[in-house]
């Protein structure tokens, strides 16, 4: 394992650490008046909460075998850098919600001109979150002082990833109301 190799997993580690709590915070949005306050925010945690374990338990073990790898030389992670990797993390968090937005408006106004069925406006609205992801992703990695190439990590098919967990937690709040309604 190289230390660009490393590195980049702790990127990622620190992405998703943001992207966990912006993606509670897009679900308890998502979720419109639920028969009591407490039912959403409990099948929130009940998902976030073993989410962010494994992601954390992830990020130290990276981080312990990025200073391994590193240990006899000056270019393992101080304190200051891993305070500046999440900054970045949390500027590309900001910027996909940001492009995200501006994207999903642009779907909405395609849907006025052009008849969509909720199947494929979801499948737009997925492929528009993948794209917003990967751009912030672009423009964060390339302002870093790291300097980490990821396009041997498959950083499109990461960000695609991101997205489909973004539209499974905005989705799966109006799939269980309806589940509950059948019933």
């Amino acid at each position: 394992m190289t230390y660009t190799y490393a590195i980049s997993h702790v990127i990622w580690i620190a992405l998703a650490m943001s992207g966990v709590f912006y993606i509670i915070l897009r679900y308890l949005q998502a979720i419109e008046k639920p028969d009591h306050p407490l039912e959403g925010i409990a099948y929130v945690f009940l998902i976030g909460i073993p989410l962010m374990i494994i992601v954390l338990v992830y990020a130290l073990t990276m981080a312990l075998l990025a200073y391994g790898v590193n240990k006899w030389h000056d270019g393992f992670i101080h304190y200051r850098d891993w305070k500046e990797l999440y900054i970045f993390s949390l500027g590309a968090v900001i910027l996909a919600g940001f492009f995200e937005l501006c994207l999903s408006f642009l779907a909405f106004q395609v849907r006025r001109f052009v008849a969509l069925s909720s199947t494929l406006f979801k499948v737009l609205q997925l492929c528009l979150d993948a794209l917003a992801a990967y751009v912030a992703l672009r423009i964060v990695l390339s302002q870093s002082f790291l300097n980490v190439s990821l396009q041997e990590h498959g950083e499109f098919l990461l960000a695609f990833l991101l997205a489909i967990i973004y539209f499974l937690f905005e989705t799966g709040p109006s799939i269980f109301k309806s589940k509950k309604k059948k019933q």
